[in-house]
């Protein structure tokens, strides 16, 4: 049974461009609206200047029972590593609005060429390029609370923290980007104004809805803790500098046993998407 550690949805990205600088910094007095308004800058520019791209992606997905003389554990634990090339392919709509698509070409599971497989690991991360540090954003302040820690000005370099916190279910709109209660936080480079750093946890996710096994079994549903952090690091395309997904670690608790499921994975290798066609003469033309 393969779990998706699902709740980043709804946007397009989490992907941010280096563009803008934000307004407090020209006095020396950072706000929380102010930062609140970069990142949602930050986030208007990507859409706008990010091209196609290609990554390589490390994941390493695992499911491990906890040492525990519960009757009701009986999986053996699981490990399933896999390389991909992974990508994302940029659509500009008819309403001149952005879509992202991801997709990964995975090269090898386990050590071993993959054909034509697709990720199915005891867990996976879906959601890391389509919501991320959106949550701390302008767009997102009808769903989460914030708090900026307060900053020392005898500390220049160190980064600025805003934690954010769901709002009751009933209070937040169909367009969160996480759709469950979860508190986290950003950390923000001062020199950039760039996310570098997200964390966030949900302390009561639906790990699996419960439903039929592959095996014919049925599975209740299960409830759990998920923890999850990405960390971004500068990218440079097309001479612009985008800040990037550089690492997932994300991991869920649950079940009788209870269980562990984990999701580690790395990014690098980031360059356009480049697509070439060039048209055969007839001296070459395949042979039907």
């Amino acid at each position: 049974m393969a779990i998706s550690l699902v709740a980043l949805v709804g946007l397009s990205s989490v992907l941010w461009a280096q563009q803008a600088t934000a307004p407090e910094r020209k006095t020396g007095t950072p706000t929380l609206e102010g930062i609140l308004q970069t990142l949602q800058d930050n986030l208007d520019a990507y859409h706008h200047g990010i091209p196609s791209f290609l990554c390589d992606e490390h994941a390493v997905s695992k499911m491990a029972p906890l040492l525990t003389t519960s009757p009701y554990v009986t999986s053996r634990s699981q490990n399933t590593v896999t390389d991909s090339t992974f990508r994302v392919k940029r659509t500009t709509n008819a309403d001149g609005d952005t879509t992202l698509t991801e997709s990964r070409n995975i090269k090898s599971v386990n050590g071993h060429a993959a054909e034509g497989e697709e990720i199915s690991g005891p867990a996976i991360f879906s959601g890391a390029f389509s919501g991320g540090p959106v949550i701390v954003s302008l767009s997102q302040t009808a769903c989460m609370r914030y708090r900026l820690r307060p900053i020392h000005p005898e500390k220049p370099n160190d980064p600025y923290i805003v934690e954010f916190a769901s709002k009751p279910a009933n209070e937040r709109p169909a367009n969160c980007v996480l759709t469950e209660d979860g508190a986290g936080l950003v950390a923000i480079d001062p020199a950039t104004m760039q996310v570098t750093h997200l964390e966030f946890k949900v302390p009561k996710h639906t790990i699996f809805a419960g439903g039929r096994r592959t095996d014919g079994s049925n599975a209740p549903r299960t409830i759990g803790v998920w923890v999850a952090s990405i960390d971004y690091a500068s990218v440079v395309l097309e001479g612009k500098t985008f800040w990037l997904t550089k690492t997932i670690d994300a991991k869920m608790t649950g079940g009788r046993g209870p269980t562990v499921w984990s999701f580690n994975a790395k990014y690098s290798n980031y360059h356009k998407l480049e697509v070439t066609s060039r048209i055969l003469p007839a001296s070459e033309e395949p042979v039907q």
